[in-house]
């Protein structure tokens, strides 16, 4: 080969090599851009946290968080907040009415709520009637079925008034979630029996 060729093979090959070596990162930086970002600066989680349990301990005006009384307190802070209208309210209210009726007709009750939630209700309170469905259904397992699914109830309600005061809606439907999941372990799982 004449050294003419050499050098434009090389000269290829190099601008080749360059290309693919400046892709990578843009590739790496990419993937992250896609990766969601807290929707709070994570050193003010301690702060929000305190916040929260000042406005929850407040809405509750003395009433304990596990109790008919104090979920009902829960879904009026969740309307405060205004992430539910009051029609969803009043689903919600139906639903705490049947976790503390007759447990034998508890699950249907709420089976029939959850139907009509799916139909007529916004995102937030389908959330925690689906998490309240599945907590009877889990609680049915259990001695201590009411004080679990009150407690997941209970978690619900107070994770979507946190996710809500973070980002709205869709951050309250996961914090409805993320509080349920919570409430559900420690009233499962700290005690047997």
């Amino acid at each position: 080969m004449k050294p003419k060729e050499i050098s434009r093979r090389q000269f290829a090959t190099a601008v080749s090599s360059v290309g693919v070596g400046t892709m990578m990162p843009a590739a790496l930086a990419q993937e992250r851009l896609q990766e969601p970002k807290p929707a709070y600066p994570p050193r003010d989680a301690g702060g929000i946290h305190g916040d929260m349990l000042g406005r929850i301990s407040e809405g509750l005006a003395g009433n304990d968080i596990h109790t008919k009384e104090g979920l009902l307190k829960l879904v009026a802070l969740l309307q405060q907040f205004d992430v539910i209208s009051e029609q969803d309210a009043a689903m919600l209210r139906e639903t705490i009415d049947a976790i503390f009726s007759a447990p034998e007709t508890t699950a249907a009750k709420i089976d029939k709520i959850y139907a009509e939630a799916k139909e007529k209700a916004g995102e937030v309170t389908v959330a925690i009637i689906s998490i309240a469905k599945n907590s009877v259904e889990f609680g049915r397992r259990h001695e201590r079925a009411i004080y679990i699914v009150a407690s997941d109830v209970s978690g619900a309600l107070t994770g979507a008034a946190t996710g809500a005061k973070l980002g709205g809606r869709s951050l309250a439907v996961l914090g409805a979630l993320a509080g349920a999941v919570g409430g559900s372990a420690q009233a499962a799982f700290s005690h047997k029996g």
